[in-house]
């Protein structure tokens, strides 16, 4: 009776870890992050892709550290080309390391809730 309990508990475990590693690798956590300049109204690239001017929200997912290329421009301003990267927080996140470690370094990186940039006259 002991060995089939503890081959039940191995298997819910193994289980319950799979299914938070998919939840966080596939998944994700949406967030948003708020992208300033002080003028406001400069157009703001995310990897190219315009995503509004500024303030703008750029939408991300948590997950793996990643770099990402941004472009702020206004006409009369210099152009700030800069690259942003998403880490690992000290957060609500951090309660994935209770369920085993490999969860919380899978799917938790995100980028900072908001960048300001001053543009400069040319």
């Amino acid at each position: 009776m002991l060995m089939k309990g503890g081959k039940m508990l191995v298997r819910c475990t193994t289980f319950f870890l799979a299914l938070t590693f998919f939840f966080s690798l596939v998944i994700g956590c949406s967030y948003n992050v708020a992208i300033m300049s002080n003028p406001e109204g400069a157009k703001v690239y995310v990897q190219g892709m315009y995503i509004g001017k500024s303030p703008a929200t750029y939408r991300d997912r948590s997950g793996t550290p990643k770099s990402y290329m941004l472009k702020i421009t206004k006409p009369g301003y210099k152009e700030i080309n800069t690259v942003i990267d998403s880490n690992y927080k000290a957060d609500i996140s951090l309660l994935w390391l209770i369920p085993g470690i490999i969860p919380y370094f899978v799917g938790t990186a995100t980028l900072e809730e908001t960048y300001n940039y001053e543009l400069e006259r040319q």
